[in-house]
């Protein structure tokens, strides 16, 4: 079984665990306020204190640079296995965009926040493809794997933006 693992922290922080670990499949993500660390294994993590999902799909790997979206979704317990149903059904649109490079779909370990990210190439990349998308098919656009939001979910879902091996926030 694969497991990803999370952690938090500022850039020079995680940058030296980064360093300190670089035989491990380890990758710095740089977001608005802070860094976090992403390891991907079949093991246990050299991270402290992270938070621990299992990989339920796994589409690509994990770029050494780009843009990464997160979508984290709290899903109540007893609607887990509905919420997974409803991942499995949902279109496959995503493998044939452009720039499109990885996904993964994350079971939390000990929470109820589920955890959806794509990779792109670039920012841009996935604003062209979300440009796309909403003209290709308006009829979806509120379509959601959220099927039931007053009461599936234990609270609203929301999305973190990171860049991959540069922080081009900075910038």
């Amino acid at each position: 079984m694969k497991y990803v693992y999370l952690t938090t922290g500022t850039a020079d922080f995680l940058q030296k665990i980064a360093e300190k670990f670089k035989k491990e499949n380890i990758t710095l993500f740089f977001g608005s306020d802070h860094a976090l660390l992403f390891h991907e294994t079949n093991g246990k993590t050299v991270f402290q204190m992270p938070r621990k999902y299992e990989i339920l799909e796994s589409t690509g790997s994990v770029p050494v640079k780009g843009y990464a979206l997160f979508h984290y979704i709290p899903v109540r317990d007893e609607d887990s296995p509905v919420f997974e149903h409803e991942l499995s059904k949902r279109p496959r649109r995503l493998d044939n965009a452009d720039d499109f490079l990885a996904a993964r779909i994350l079971r939390p370990m000990k929470n109820h926040t589920y955890l959806i990210i794509t990779f792109w190439k670039s920012k841009e990349a996935f604003k062209a493809w979300k440009d796309m998308e909403e003209f290709a098919f308006p009829d979806e656009k509120d379509r959601s794997i959220e099927v039931n939001k007053i009461k599936m979910y234990a609270g609203p879902s929301y999305l973190n933006e990171y860049y991959i091996g540069l922080n081009e926030i900075d910038e």
